[in-house]
């Protein structure tokens, strides 16, 4: 999943855009209760750009731990859905790799 994507994806998972420093911190808070991995407000803040004059690589690590975030709420959301809709979406994910269909 590239970047960009995995950004728009937790933020749609999380219900707006990430702007503000209590937004990372909300986050950070929010991942280690659903994947029980912690990832610091700063580390978010330079995924997204929020810290513009830090030019650090993402780790791998980070990357992993916010796409299980973002495949953990899409699986708990998948799972109230029938089957044939879950298909659907997932399918959807596989074809555009963007919003997934309802």
């Amino acid at each position: 999943m590239k970047r960009e994507l995995l950004k728009k994806e937790v933020e749609h998972v999380v219900g707006h855009e990430l702007r503000e420093a209590r937004d990372f911190e909300k986050l950070s808070q929010v991942l280690l209760k659903g994947t029980r991995e912690r990832l610091s407000p700063t580390t978010l803040k330079r995924f997204w750009g929020y810290l513009k004059n830090e030019s650090v690589q993402t780790r791998p690590h980070t990357l992993n731990v916010l796409a299980q975030f973002w495949a953990i709420k899409v699986l708990m959301t998948s799972a109230r859905m029938p089957v044939r809709q879950q298909k659907r979406r997932v399918a959807s994910l596989l074809r555009n790799g963007s919003q997934p269909m309802n």
